[in-house]
């Protein structure tokens, strides 16, 4: 079955939420990292807050566009050939 037009729009919405996800996902561990830093800076290592904030630093984490973005160029590709008004 051949793909539309519409259909890879909908494939290139289904991929641009994934990497939107991943994106809010480093966001999130972005202020979390900034609070523990500004737990520390106010001298408050010893609290909770920042024990639980330092053992979730240590874990280890990868954020990969890699699958998204090969996916996301076959899309582009693919829609290239469709004109754009």
């Amino acid at each position: 079955m051949v793909k539309s037009k519409q259909d890879y729009l909908n494939d290139l919405v289904l991929v641009a939420f994934e990497m939107d996800d991943m994106c809010a996902e480093i966001e999130a561990r972005t202020k979390r990292l900034s609070k523990m830093a500004s737990l520390a800076r106010e001298g408050k290592k010893d609290t909770q807050e920042y024990k639980d904030l330092e053992w979730e630093a240590q874990q280890p984490t990868a954020f990969d566009f890699g699958d998204e973005m090969a996916d996301l160029r076959k899309i582009v590709k693919r829609l290239r050939k469709y004109s754009f008004s």
